[in-house]
């Protein structure tokens, strides 16, 4: 009997070993998401199988992350052209606008060169996103009040009225947040620059409310109702509405948005209402 256990023993153990060496040699040639059968196995060798499952799972993920963000790259890098039409336009409103002497030569000047400055960071940031994670963006977080914040929408004011839409933005309480004004500016931007294009072109309003202990900033434009079914996903890569329709993008914006406001410890949301839409802006807090 003695003999008979230590036969089924010796033959588990090898079919254990068969299972385990099995399973290494099939991640080994590159079926990732292969498992390892653990029916039937115990003790260390359940262990050695467990772990190897868990390694293959680990190197599943990191080959699904690495294309994904090599789609992002590509499509990113496709899509260059039209990421820098809006400082090119901008440009372009500001020379007619000199021709128009609408503002002072100073003042056009110094938005010709912010502008230009823009299509140089979109250019070093499509260098980055060739060698680094496409969303490793830095951000460099300071306290600032919520003045500094005016700042930049003044400049937003600036190109909305140049585009003969009615601006209108409520003043804010003289209060600290902790945010990376810059990035903070690149998420502004975008927002505008949607509520631009797919809004009716009547009005954008902005105001500033708390909630929670945040401070919270709201752009509000008219028209660009966006579908129930689009309004869930509106955050996520390359997705992109039906409201769409043939204006060009791709489907990036917002998701950097996201990413860009959750890195600097706030957040956004978008809620709409009859005849129009609003993204909230929740700035990081002390």
């Amino acid at each position: 009997p003695i003999d008979i256990v230590a036969f089924v023993y010796l033959v588990y153990q090898t079919i254990g070993k068969k299972k385990i060496k099995q399973g290494i040699s099939q991640i080994a040639h590159g079926e990732i998401d292969y498992k390892i059968d653990t029916t039937g196995l115990s003790g260390e060798q359940k262990e050695v199988a467990e772990l190897v499952n868990v390694i293959g799972t680990g190197l599943n993920k990191a080959v699904e992350k690495s294309v994904k963000n090599e789609r992002l790259k590509t499509d990113l890098i496709t899509n260059v052209s039209h990421d820098i039409k809006t400082p090119l336009s901008n440009i372009r409103l500001y020379t007619d606008a000199m021709k128009e002497h609408l503002y002072s030569e100073e003042l056009i000047c110094e938005r010709l060169y912010e502008n230009c400055d823009k299509i140089d960071q979109y250019v070093k940031e499509i260098m980055h996103t060739s060698n680094e994670d496409l969303f490793d963006f830095d951000v460099h977080m300071e306290e600032v009040y919520l003045h500094d914040v005016e700042v930049l929408l003044r400049r937003e004011q600036e190109r909305i009225e140049l585009a003969l839409i009615s601006y209108e933005q409520s003043p804010c309480k003289d209060q600290l947040v902790y945010t990376d004004l810059t990035r903070l500016r690149e998420v502004i931007g975008n927002i505008v620059d949607n509520a631009m294009k797919y809004g009716d072109g009547k009005w954008i309003h902005v105001s500033f409310y708390e909630e929670d202990h945040h401070s919270i900033l709201k752009l509000e434009n008219s028209g660009s109702y966006i579908e129930q079914s689009d309004a869930g996903a509106i955050f996520q890569s390359f997705y992109r509405g039906n409201n769409v329709n043939s204006h060009a993008g791709n489907g990036l914006g917002l998701y950097i948005c996201k990413q860009l406001m959750q890195k600097m410890d706030g957040d956004i949301f978008m809620t709409q209402e009859q005849g129009s839409v609003s993204f909230h802006l929740v700035l990081g807090t002390l």
